[in-house]
């Protein structure tokens, strides 16, 4: 008799959801200690599914003057760092995690944080003070685990602002290869 082999996960369609910022937990140091990760729990509004996202963030980052440019040394690893910077923090186009999370809030949330002690503490009371309660939109993709096999677990591709020209924009064009939840 013969081993069994794993069964394959079905493909799952990627969603597109609205949601509520509703928690920001507690930063915690990634295992290689580069960065902090900050979850961030998001409540899904009609049949969008509830989420979490987790944050990431070098201290370094937060620092008055600190240039996302130089953070590409030249190596492999500086260049993941930088962007990894510009998906979760931000970027030219508006739309890093951090920028689409805090909205209108974003600029006085970083003036806030450079301001002031941003201990890791310190930077997620922040950053929750800008963020809990925000409307924002997101989409969905089906998970992998560590050897690129697909799971069973959704986890987020992108955020978006949740305004009417965007929800309006998101269902229109993502109709034909994603599952629209709020439609």
């Amino acid at each position: 008799m013969a081993f069994g082999t794993p069964a394959t996960t079905p493909t799952k369609p990627r969603l597109v959801c609205l949601g509520t910022v509703e928690k920001v937990g507690e930063p915690k140091l990634t295992e290689k200690g580069v960065y902090f990760r900050l979850p961030i729990e998001i409540k899904g509004v009609g049949n969008g599914r509830d989420t979490r996202f987790g944050l990431l963030y070098a201290k370094h980052w937060l620092e008055p003057n600190f240039d996302p440019e130089k953070e590409n040394d030249g190596t492999d690893a500086g260049r993941k760092r930088q962007i990894v910077y510009y998906n979760n923090i931000a970027n030219k186009t508006g739309k890093a995690a951090l920028q689409v999370l805090a909205g209108e809030k974003f600029d006085a949330m970083a003036d806030h944080i450079q301001a002031n002690s941003h201990s890791p503490t310190d930077v997620a009371q922040a950053i929750a003070g800008a963020i809990v309660g925000q409307a924002v939109g997101y989409v969905l993709k089906q998970g992998k685990d560590e050897d690129g096999d697909l799971t069973d677990f959704y986890e987020v591709q992108r955020f978006f602002a949740a305004t009417e020209e965007n929800i309006a924009r998101q269902a229109k064009k993502n109709a034909k290869d994603y599952v629209v939840t709020w439609a």
